[in-house]
């Protein structure tokens, strides 16, 4: 899917979401992991993903992942992921399930 894909994005707020968990010492402090990635654009927070924010049903507590559902339904973009519980946002944006193989 990746491979494909025109533009591929990286969100702020999966940054931030790392900075935070390698200050609370739960990752390893691998500041690679605060850049992004060669051939990815960097997504920003905006006004309107913060709306869309707002609308969202409570279906996931955790802030960062509901930012996530957010822009990609703003955007109109894929969200891949491997977390279940973001599967739940499927009717509210496009997200695709993501499985190592």
């Amino acid at each position: 899917m990746l491979d494909s894909a025109q533009h591929r994005y990286v969100s702020c707020v999966t940054l931030w979401e790392f900075g935070i968990l390698i200050s609370l010492g739960r990752i390893e402090p691998n500041m690679r992991l605060l850049n992004v990635p060669e051939g990815y654009d960097l997504l920003p927070v905006t006004p309107a993903h913060c709306e869309a924010y707002a609308e969202l049903p409570m279906y996931h507590r955790d802030p960062f992942d509901r930012m996530l559902v957010a822009q990609a339904q703003v955007e109109r973009l894929s969200l891949l992921t491997r977390d279940d519980r973001i599967a739940v946002y499927g009717e509210h944006a496009t997200v695709a399930r993501y499985s190592e193989a």
